[in-house]
């Protein structure tokens, strides 16, 4: 039996890896990729069987050895060159959520044979690993994409199958995946062989069973009054503050931070609902929450908007292009800067009205 020793990039964590006969839970169910459905750039040609995409289906092939291998998937870009030179970047400075280290830079979507509940996600990072920085689930009955893991860039020189460990077990079941990925800290390309998804079986669930934490047109529009049995938010001393002064101190927070504060009482929604905060709105961080409703609540806000950045929205069928093209005609006239990459609802009527 061939047993696979691997130093993972993560620090004080030694990793033995047999791909065959790993040891773990038996009502654990452990699949391989079955269809690359998404992604955002790949290195190979659309033609082309190296670098692509597609090289994450099935068990890995290259692993446990590290070096430049065509038979795996490799992002478009590396380093701080394409960042610099990226026109969202150069003209969005985007405030991310206290959770997020990073904005992801490219994304894959894996699609898997069986739902399961996911327990953990080993990611098979043969070259340049550590550029992986977020991992969703979708959630199929409800809808939704849901995070399942968060973390930092890093740099390692080894070979690397680290499992990304759930905080806790999760209670929906899944069979989509998506990936996101920053390498800008990179001196090369990072290369991935497989992705592994290891989840226990599918049960029944209550629509009740999981409180609905998605953000989505509540959040992005919510009412500007405390809901029913709750305390207002004291906001004593606040009042006594110059207007400019809290549109400066609000202007630290993340476009989600914002929209939740909004509803906390009237003081802040009419600073939240400040349209300096809205010149420049960048929801690609935000792709798996914007729909139809979150769009068209943002229209109220968006009345100087000068800059959008709606890279990666849509996917799923989210975003539809009659919900776009609505929210062009009418905040359209002072637009400067559209990036609309990655954005399955274009059409020819969105091209149109741009």
């Amino acid at each position: 039996v061939r047993v696979w020793s691997v130093i993972c990039v993560r620090p004080f964590y030694l990793c033995f890896y047999r791909y065959s006969e790993i040891k773990m839970d038996t009502n654990v169910i452990r699949q391989d990729v079955k269809e690359v459905t998404d992604y955002s750039s790949q290195y190979g040609s659309y033609n082309s069987i190296s670098y692509v995409a597609l090289n994450v289906v099935g068990a890995p092939e290259v692993f446990p050895e590290y070096g430049d291998y065509a038979e795996t998937f490799s992002a478009r870009t590396y380093g701080p060159w394409w960042l610099r030179h990226s026109v969202s970047d150069r003209n969005f400075n985007t405030i991310l959520p206290k959770e997020r280290h990073v904005k992801s830079q490219d994304y894959v979507e894996l699609q898997y044979e069986q739902e399961v509940r996911p327990v953990t996600v080993t990611i098979f990072e043969t070259y340049n690993p550590g550029s992986v920085v977020r991992i969703l689930a979708f959630d199929r009955l409800k809808n939704r994409w849901k995070e399942l893991w968060v973390g930092k860039p890093t740099k390692g020189a080894e070979a690397c199958a680290w499992p990304r460990p759930l905080p806790s077990e999760e209670t929906f079941a899944t069979r989509v995946l998506r990936l996101e990925f920053h390498h800008a800290h990179l001196d090369y390309h990072a290369q991935i062989d497989a992705v592994v998804l290891a989840g226990k079986p599918k049960q029944l669930e209550s629509p009740d069973s999981e409180c609905y934490e998605h953000t989505s047109a509540t959040a992005i529009h919510p009412p500007p009054s405390c809901q029913q049995g709750t305390s207002p938010v004291s906001t004593a001393g606040f009042h006594s503050l110059p207007r400019e002064l809290l549109t400066q101190i609000f202007g630290y927070l993340d476009l989600l931070s914002l929209c939740r504060l909004s509803g906390t009482c009237k003081l802040f929604w009419k600073v939240c609902y400040d349209r300096i905060f809205y010149q420049c709105l960048d929801l690609q961080p935000y792709w798996e929450k914007v729909n139809d409703n979150a769009l068209e609540a943002l229209q109220k806000r968006c009345t100087t908007l000068e800059k959008l950045n709606l890279s990666w929205c849509g996917a799923g069928g989210y975003l539809s292009a009659e919900a776009f093209v609505s929210f062009m005609e009418l905040r359209g006239e002072l637009l400067q800067c559209l990036c609309l990459s990655s954005c399955p609802f274009v059409d020819n009527e969105c091209l149109k009205v741009v």
